[in-house]
C-alpha cells in the first residue's frame, strides 16, 4: 500500500531536511529543500505503518530529533505532513489513518544546528 511523507515549511529560505522512517519497517528516507523549495513528498510501498519516526529534522540553525508521532501507534497511517514553522519554533506532525481520522503531534525546533543526512 502506498504511504505519502510530505515535507513542508513556512520559511523557504536556509537549507532543510528530514531523515524519517515508517514504524515497523525501520528503513530511513530523506527529503531535503533547497532554498527556496518549501514542500516535497515521498511516496514508499509498505504493509502497513502504524507510526512514523522522525531522526532527525533541520531548518537553518535550528533541529528537532528523535520523536515518532503519533506517540502511540494503533492504526493504519496512509499519509504524514510534517509542517515546520519558524515563525512559531515548532514542527507539526498530522498523520491520516485509513479510517479517516487524524492525529496532530507537535515538537519544539531547538536551536542547534544539525548536519543533513544523506541518503
Amino acid at each position: 500500500m502506498q504511504r505519502i511523507l510530505t515535507f513542508l515549511r513556512d520559511d523557504g529560505n536556509p537549507p532543510a531536511c528530514i531523515e524519517y522512517s515508517w514504524v515497523p519497517t525501520g528503513i530511513r528516507h530523506h527529503i531535503q529543500l533547497s532554498p527556496g523549495e518549501v514542500q516535497d513528498s515521498q511516496t514508499a510501498d509498505y504493509q502497513s505503518a502504524t507510526n512514523v519516526q522522525v531522526y532527525v529534522l533541520t531548518q537553518g540553525d535550528d533541529s528537532a530529533e528523535n520523536w515518532q508521532l503519533p506517540s502511540v501507534g494503533e492504526k493504519e497511517i496512509l499519509h504524514a505532513v510534517i509542517a515546520v514553522s519558524q515563525r512559531a519554533r515548532k514542527v507539526t506532525g498530522t498523520v491520516f489513518y485509513s479510517d479517516a481520522s487524524s492525529s496532530v503531534h507537535t515538537v519544539a525546533l531547538k536551536f542547534e544546528r544539525r548536519r543533513c543526512p544523506t541518503a
